[in-house]
């Protein structure tokens, strides 16, 4: 129980890779900024945030102009509340483990670390299970917020379920919150008031009222009557109060007439106060703390509620939502870790003036006829999620971040709470961010929602595969990745699934795993197979290569850039006679540990393109007579895409390796040239590569159709993106094979260039323009573009000569 910055604390490398953040009032702008950096970079990707939904309707409307990730790396939630949604439960799950942190701060600068806040955390995972009974029970409550939620947020829960061990098979309903034993003797108790009020539950806990002698409570809300304070006094007769509370920003009860019993002490003079400079820093004091003293026994609530009726006297339908943890123990000395305690000095409620932007605790949610539990978009279709069916002449509007009106669309008649529209125009959908429901008067007659973007929430599916995949985003993005590095993840997504692939069916015909099918890895047709005929919500295997390749073109374009604006400072400041200027770029090359690791390196890379080219043989073999029974895909682009810019990026490129002597030599990973009948250069896997894609091209039974613009426009753009890399590798073969005087390659070379031409029909005819670009964004200065497109433009003349004779046959 710390004051701290409670998500930096979280434990990083991978532990946790999902969460849950239920707040009262959140700061979209500081959650993207401080939270959602921090949270990403410990893994934890698969993030959804729940807050009070009248909170959220003014923020919605005035603040979201610069956020830029809200819908697209989480999900947000907002409850309708009759009072307020008020808890401040944050829960984190891994794959054995789960980490609760509850208590008083919001998803603000304040909350995370400007004002004073209490937290406390519960841990547990497979081997230390003794908190996980309380654990369960918070999760049970979030599980029962989020069963209302529709589309991806409740797929998100459900993501979480079944890759958290902890909560797989766990009985749903709100169970009845009792003491939890822990081994150092102290007994926690999880608290929520879906079903019964939170007083209700702390009388049956502290069963004997006479046993209190003192209650001393730290909170900076009370109601203005006292009635929650008043029933308290009552309930715990013969104890006295000690209440310690700010005299600015806090709502105290005025109107009471306070009992002999009850004294208010000023917070700023306690020992924490003083200690952490609350005056000079001008804190809040926000945190909520009431603790029980019954002699040789101590009770402490921490949590979410003020001590008002709404939060305490009321269960969630009447008032707020709270949620909290009741920890006992004998002599544990609480108060005295932390700091209440010092100098007491009487608070004169005279001088005190009550916040009036405060007052929003005392006043209940707005009211709406139809409550939205979610709307979620695909590309230009919205999926939306009602609490009941929605009545004709209704209209959902939906706006961008500055709360303009984008588009109205008529909800059908026949919605039944649930329906799909979809937005006209090109780009219109990129726009928007949040809708709400209207009346025939122009009247707002739901919530507010924000609108999640389906596929990018879909890309932090937590599956093991899909975190590797993310992680490894990350690291391109990040510029902390090797060209190698790549070769080894493709292995190793291989052969997870493989397993995963096997293992299912070895179960289904009754079988055990063997070592041999652990061993394996999975074909390029097999992964077609379960793309085309495996019935998957996510789809991975179809966007996985799309996730890699966008990110992958992004980073080098970015390089490309950076290098381009490096060269015109050279030009604007570099004194060039002088030899000044930039100095020499940095390498990022890899160095090996030994010349053997080095080798085994070169095996993996032959090893990857052997397989890949195979996979499109198998693909294709016994069909030449006859169209294959597989569409091409925008995946097939994308892998053939990464695996071609993966193999001109690497060739002709020294890597280093350690000497037995401790001194680091270099030799060239994939030479240009060698045997063209294996795997062990540029020239041979480049050969192997083209060809054997064009013949999987030439025997598909066709292109995929696509519905949405955007997904056409990409085929289209790969396309033309794959005759790039084709003509990049020709090239590139042409110069140094005819260097070599290999007899073999203008046969080759102009059989390619043929089937390439005939299959794409490239509208530009430029083979310098394509070098030009392709070379300069993978650095290939070894090789002059001049000769290079010579070369290949000659060739490409009789090529479009012998197509443009036959282009009626």
């Amino acid at each position: 129980m710390l004051e701290l910055n409670v998500f930096k604390e979280i434990p990083g490398n991978e532990k946790f890779h999902s969460c849950i953040l239920a707040c009262y009032s959140l700061d979209c702008y500081f959650f993207e900024q401080r939270v959602l950096r921090v949270l990403r970079a410990k893994g934890i990707r698969n993030i959804s945030v729940i807050t009070d939904a009248t909170i959220a309707e003014d923020h919605f409307k005035n603040i979201l102009g610069n956020i830029k990730k809200i819908s697209s790396l989480y999900t947000l939630t907002s409850i309708v509340s009759r009072g307020a949604f008020h808890p401040k439960l944050y829960m984190f799950f891994g794959d054995n483990e789960i980490l609760m942190i509850i208590g008083s701060g919001n998803l603000t600068s304040g909350g995370m670390g400007k004002n004073h806040e209490l937290f406390i955390s519960f841990y547990a995972d497979a081997e230390n299970s003794e908190q996980l009974p309380l654990l369960l029970n918070a999760w049970d409550y979030l599980r029962s917020l989020t069963s209302s939620s529709g589309g991806i947020a409740l797929r998100q829960r459900k993501w979480i379920e079944e890759y958290c061990s902890l909560l797989k098979n766990q009985p749903s309903g709100i169970s009845n919150e009792g003491f939890i034993p822990f081994g150092d003797g102290t007994n926690v108790a999880f608290l929520q008031n879906t079903e019964t009020s939170l007083f209700e539950k702390i009388k049956q806990l502290i069963n004997e009222p006479n046993k209190v002698q003192r209650i001393t409570i730290a909170a900076p809300f009370f109601d203005l009557n006292g009635y929650m304070l008043d029933h308290m006094v009552k309930y715990f007769s013969r104890a006295v109060f000690e209440i310690y509370v700010q005299d600015t920003n806090v709502i105290l009860p005025l109107k009471y007439q306070l009992p002999a019993a009850v004294t208010f002490y000023k917070w700023d003079e306690t020992k924490i106060a003083i200690d952490r400079e609350f005056k000079k820093a001008d804190r809040f004091q926000h945190s909520k703390l009431f603790h029980f003293d019954a002699g040789n026994e101590e009770f402490l609530l921490i949590g979410s509620p003020n001590a008002t009726a709404a939060a305490f006297l009321r269960k969630a339908t009447e008032g707020n939502s709270e949620a909290a943890v009741l920890l006992r123990a004998k002599n544990a000395g609480w108060l005295t870790q932390l700091g209440v305690k010092g100098k007491k000095v009487k608070l004169d409620f005279t001088t005190v003036t009550n916040s009036p932007n405060r007052q929003h605790h005392e006043i209940g949610g707005v009211k709406y006829l139809y409550k939205i539990r979610g709307i979620d978009r695909y590309s230009r279709e919205f999926s939306i999620y009602t609490d009941k069916p929605v009545a004709q002449q209704t209209e959902l509007r939906l706006l961008n971040a500055w709360g303009d009106l984008i588009e109205k669309i008529d909800v059908p008649s026949e919605n039944k709470g649930e329906w799909t529209s979809r937005v006209s125009g090109s780009n219109k959908h990129e726009l928007i961010v949040f809708g709400a429901l209207y009346d025939t008067q122009g009247l707002q007659v739901s919530n507010s929602q924000i609108i999640n973007n389906v596929a990018a929430i879909e890309a932090l599916h937590p599956s093991p595969e899909n975190r590797r995949i993310n992680k490894l985003l990350d690291r391109i993005i990040e510029g902390k990745y090797s060209e190698v590095d790549l070769f080894d993840f493709y292995d190793a997504i291989r052969s997870e699934k493989s397993v995963k692939k096997q293992t299912v069916l070895l179960k289904r015909s009754g079988q055990q795993k063997t070592k041999e099918a652990a061993d394996s890895s999975t074909s390029y047709e097999e992964a077609l197979e379960r793309s085309y005929n495996e019935s998957s919500v996510l789809g991975l295997e179809n966007f996985e290569p799309l996730r890699i390749w966008d990110t992958y073109i992004a980073k080098l374009e970015q390089e490309l850039r950076s290098r381009e604006e490096e060269d015109i400072d050279d030009d604007e400041e570099g004194d060039l006679r002088s030899g000044k200027g930039r100095e020499e770029k940095q390498t990022k090359e890899k160095n090996f540990e030994s010349i053997k690791v080095f080798e085994r390196a070169q095996k993996r890379v032959a090893h990857l393109y052997a397989t890949y080219t195979n996979g499109l043989c198998s693909t294709t073999e016994g069909i030449l007579d006859k169209k294959g029974d597989y569409e091409i895909t925008k995946t097939d682009y994308a892998f053939f895409l990464l695996i071609t810019t993966h193999l001109i990026d690497l060739s002709g490129r020294q890597f280093g390796y350690k000497t037995k002597e401790g001194e680091v030599e270099t030799a060239i990973l994939l030479p240009y040239t060698g045997e063209l009948e294996e795997y062990c250069s540029f020239g041979s896997i480049a050969l192997n590569v083209i060809g054997k894609f064009l013949l999987f091209l030439r025997n598909a039974k066709g292109i995929k159709e696509y519905r949405d613009e955007y997904e056409i426009m990409k085929m289209e753009h790969f396309k033309q993106l794959a005759w790039n890399k084709i003509i990049a590798m020709l090239a590139i073969m042409n110069v140094f094979c005819r260097k070599h005087n290999y007899i073999k390659w203008d046969k080759w070379s102009f059989t390619l260039l043929l089937n390439a031409a005939d299959i794409f029909k490239p509208a530009s005819n430029s083979i310098r323009d394509i070098l030009f670009k392709e070379f300069n964004l993978l650095q290939k200065e070894d090789i002059s573009i001049y000769e290079a497109s010579k070369n290949v433009s000659e060739l490409y003349e009789e090529v479009l000569t012998i197509l443009d004779e036959n282009s009626d046959l």
